[in-house]
């Protein structure tokens, strides 16, 4: 069991191998480990920051943490682990009430060997991984203000990127996997730059790819796919688009839908049911209406 603890100015670290009771109120920067099983790895970091709290909490075997705060205020960082061969890292840097928080309050069945990493710099970022999953890896980075992002693995062999380098903005992403091997992964992928952009994806199945790319101004993006073999890609710049897509593959062949936005106020609607389906679309001009129904 290895633990490292490096705290500066009106420090307190708590480490325990049971209940914690912690000061909150009298120090500038909190950190607390607890460590319950064999060959487990946390570190925390606080440097030149102040009401900063870092707490990692682990539950197993061969689990690893590592929780840095430098140059932040008024800031949670937060990481819960069980089960065996998982790693959890936050990193903010560079701002204020920032909140990050690795499997929130969940001490049964986070699964194992998953990786979850949280980058943060900018004001006012909020975002939330959970994992109850087997070989899963989620990566979130916010560089912004204002943002939002929430993202659920559950299943096996789902890997996940969400970026926030823009303002106001909200992502929702979540995956359920049965594949039978690391072949078989489920791929998301959520940037936002530009403001007050809405991104929602989901994916249950395996072999399932979605990417939603948001530029510009108050965009809305959403992916849903269920089954097996499906790739959704939305992309959209300008101002106010509306992309939806819904597929459901029930059959041998893959299916595709692309979408591209550009200019403002357009909507596209694609629905896929069975397999073997295949959508381009692309709207460049202002307040264009497009629908395409695949079954």
């Amino acid at each position: 069991m290895r633990i490292n603890v490096i705290n500066q100015l009106f420090r307190v670290a708590i480490i325990t191998a049971g209940t914690i009771i912690m000061p909150f109120a009298l120090a500038e920067q909190t950190a607390v480990l607890s460590q319950v099983g064999e060959g487990n790895n946390s570190a925390i970091t606080q440097t030149g920051s102040e009401h900063v709290l870092a707490e990692s909490y682990i539950w197993g075997n061969g689990n690893t943490t590592s929780i840095t705060q430098s140059n932040v205020t008024d800031s949670v960082a937060s990481i819960y682990q069980t089960a065996s061969g998982n790693r959890g890292t936050i990193v903010q840097s560079d701002g204020s009430n920032l909140s990050a928080y690795i499997n929130p309050l969940n001490t049964v069945g986070t699964g194992q060997n998953n990786v979850a990493q949280i980058s943060q710099s900018g004001n006012d970022q909020f975002m939330t991984i959970t994992q109850g999953s087997t070989g899963g890896m989620i990566i979130e980075d916010t560089g912004g203000s204002s943002n939002s992002a929430t993202a659920v693995q559950a299943g096996s062999f789902n890997t996940a990127t969400i970026g926030q380098p823009g303002s106001y903005n909200v992502a929702l992403l979540s995956q359920t996997g049965n594949g039978a091997s690391a072949a078989d992964t489920n791929t998301a992928l959520i940037d936002q730059s530009g403001t007050g952009h809405h991104a929602s994806l989901s994916q249950t199945g395996h072999l399932l790819e979605a990417t939603l790319l948001q530029t510009g101004t108050d965009h809305f993006a959403e992916s849903n796919q269920q089954g097996s073999d499906g790739l959704s890609w939305i992309s959209q710049t300008g101002n106010g688009n509306h992309a939806l897509v819904t597929q459901i593959n029930g059959g041998a062949g893959a299916n595709s839908s692309v979408i591209t936005q550009s200019a403002s106020g357009n909507t596209a609607t694609v629905f896929q049911s069975g397999s073997n389906q295949t959508s381009t679309l692309s709207q460049t001009g202002n307040f264009n209406t497009a629908i395409v129904t695949q079954n």
